[in-house]
């Protein structure tokens, strides 16, 4: 693979040190022109060529790196790229933002997001067990009468239903959704042309999902949108990134994620064991699923340990 930003640098006379940066910030994999020969053997085994081949390996995992960890949240956009890609999809997602941000900070962007419009959907995605709904709560709150929340979760099966398929064992997994139910509601809160739409929620004690408990005005500036799917790029999952305007990936350390899930279980009636397989087992192959998907995110979020969701639901 050869750079182009390395190409273009070298053929400018540039410094050393404008060399290496381009070759570690915009690595754009390109064909290697006819004139353009390969880095020769001598070349290969010089100092400036060894040191540009140690940047390049160490910049996906170095923490002073601004690609992979900027410390200003307004990223210059030649500071965008994309990271090596592998066999999975989420390497293929734009490093928008890992900083930690307060729920506090968060809701400020949202309001300045909505300023001029008069719709804002915002969706907040991550696995089971990240603090989406948390989130999504503190920031419905401190938004106040300018902003609903509308919950994909309200558009389970009921348990009657997934009976009636198989799919109680999988109650979670994407076909245990009424997806096209949710993709029309978005659409109708998008359009804005009824002055009320009622949505529904989930009932985590009842594990039921409960009609018409939402009422989005038409007036309201702001929806908040939260669950796991939002993202994914199967249909008819796929058409809910087209009606959202900010999508965030929130991230969450694995074992705080399971740990959240065994407790969450557990408060519901499940013995720990019992807690444990379900958070382990199918909760585990939906995060899979969910994790695959943050590539289509705008902005992948880490909430601030001191001010984040401890004890979060979802």
């Amino acid at each position: 693979m050869y750079c182009t930003a390395v190409a273009r640098v070298a053929t400018k006379g540039t410094s050393r040190a404008q060399f290496i940066r381009a070759a570690v910030i915009r690595p754009i994999p390109a064909p290697i022109p006819a004139q353009m020969s390969v880095p020769t053997m001598s070349t290969r085994a010089s100092p400036l060529w060894a040191l540009i081949k140690s940047r390049i390996a160490s910049a996906a995992t170095t923490p002073e790196n601004p690609v992979v960890a900027p410390t200003d949240r307004s990223i210059p956009p030649e500071m965008i790229t994309k990271v090596s890609p592998t066999a999975s999809k989420i390497n293929e997602a734009k490093i928008v933002s890992r900083t930690a941000f307060t729920a506090a900070e968060l809701a400020e962007d949202i309001r300045q997001a909505a300023a001029g419009r008069q719709r804002l959907i915002v969706g907040i995605v991550g696995a089971p067990g990240a603090g989406k709904s948390t989130l999504a709560d503190q920031l419905d709150a401190l938004l106040g009468y300018d902003a609903v929340l509308v919950p994909m979760d309200g558009f389970h099966l009921s348990n009657r239903v997934l009976a009636d398929l198989g799919r109680q064992q999988r109650k979670g997994a994407p076909d245990t959704f009424d997806a096209c139910g949710y993709v029309a509601l978005l659409r109708r809160l998008r359009q804005q042309t009824d002055d009320v739409v009622y949505a529904p929620t989930f009932r985590r004690d009842l594990e039921e999902p409960i009609a018409a408990s939402v009422a989005v005005s038409r007036q309201t500036p702001i929806v908040i949108t939260e669950g796991n799917y939002l993202l994914l790029d199967t249909q008819p999952w796929s058409e809910v990134r087209e009606v959202l305007d900010l999508a965030w990936f929130l991230e969450v350390d694995h074992d705080t994620r399971i740990d959240r899930l065994v407790a969450r279980h557990h408060a519901y009636g499940k013995t720990v064991q019992a807690a444990r397989d379900r958070a382990e087992g199918s909760d585990e192959r939906n995060a899979i699923l969910v994790r695959d998907s943050r590539y289509r995110a705008d902005r992948i979020v880490c909430i601030d340990a001191a001010t984040g969701p401890e004890g979060a639901h979802d």
